[in-house]
């Protein structure tokens, strides 16, 4: 009975789904959709009878660049992805102005796979994406989505990038919970453990000296609060003659389970000579963070001061895009 109702809601889904063009969009937060019709109100009553009767629907999806997802409707993510109709549209779009054919971008913490499958997209056959997962299930689902839209210019690298080579301990969070894996303790009362695991670790600066430093355009960090001691850890970012831009995330409460908090990170980043600019999840906008606002969550883009003059017309752009959106 389960797999014939698994089946019509997968067929209904597939002509409910909907994925907006990539512009951004202000307001936008996690599970908030641009627009709620009725379309996005049977999206969201499919995905409660999916958790209710443990279906573990995968919805395939259309998306930018040609691009093909299953959307996990047991994960957060590709819940998100299934009701809203976009994901972190603010960050993409940005992405999407700065990436270029040749280009590298690195992926750490690629989880599964959409910053990956996207920025593939971008930097084409002359490109290279460098996919860093630890946890053997979200490995999964990335190859899954390499194998699925044929990503031939993707490396996955099996481990996690830390303040040293090594090995340490991950937790890994239930399956809806998927973004959350950490090597501190889980942020929100409702993330359940899965399992512990030992993980191999690896230095962002290593990563730089494994691959062509003046081709590293864009390197994506989100690793659930151990982003200031990669950070504190590399000597590379800051004595590179290229050097990268970084999108990363801030999250102060996870940063406080491993012994830091956005301030720190904040400082660590500024003094690499770096400039941020916020993608504020409240009043969308690309802009210097004040000290006032350093103990926000949501990801930060942090351009070289070197490269400031020379993107300055798309940060402009993104701006003026946004501000359409008022």
């Amino acid at each position: 009975m389960f797999n014939f109702l698994s089946n019509i809601l997968v067929s209904l889904s597939s002509k409910l789904v909907v994925t907006y063009p990539l512009r951004p969009f202000q307001n936008w937060s996690f599970g908030t959709p641009p627009s709620k019709d009725i379309r996005y109100w049977i999206r969201k009553i499919i995905i409660k009878l999916n958790d209710r009767l443990n279906l573990k629907l995968k919805i395939p999806v259309n998306w930018y660049l040609g691009l093909k997802l299953l959307c996990n409707l047991s994960n957060e993510t590709g819940m998100c992805l299934f009701a809203c109709g976009c994901y972190e549209p603010n960050e993409l779009y940005f992405l999407d102005l700065i990436l270029k054919e040749g280009d590298i971008f690195v992926d750490i913490g690629a989880n599964e796979g959409i910053y990956t499958a996207f920025a593939s997209k971008k930097v084409g056959k002359t490109g290279k994406v460098i996919a860093i997962e630890p946890s053997p299930r979200e490995i999964e689902s990335l190859s899954l989505m390499i194998k699925l839209n044929k990503l031939e210019n993707v490396v996955v690298v099996k481990k996690a990038v830390y303040d040293s080579n090594g090995i340490k301990e991950l937790k890994i969070a239930k399956e809806r919970n998927s973004g959350h894996n950490t090597f501190g303790e889980f942020v929100y009362s409702d993330v359940e453990i899965f399992e512990k695991i030992n993980v191999t670790t690896i230095t962002l600066d290593q990563i730089l000296e494994d691959y062509d430093p003046k081709l590293v355009k864009v390197i994506k960090i989100d690793v659930e609060g151990a982003e200031t001691s990669i950070f504190k850890a590399s000597k590379d970012l800051l004595n590179l003659k290229y050097r990268p831009i970084i999108i990363y995330e801030s999250n102060e409460k996870a940063l406080l389970k491993q012994n830091s908090n956005s301030l720190e990170l904040f400082k660590t980043i500024q003094n690499l000579n770096f400039t941020c600019y916020s993608v504020d999840n409240n009043y969308i906008k690309y802009e210097i963070i004040e000290g006032r606002r350093i103990t926000q969550e949501g990801n930060i883009i942090a351009v070289p001061n070197e490269l400031i003059q020379s993107i300055k017309d798309k940060l402009i752009t993104v701006i003026n895009a946004t501000d359409v959106e008022k």
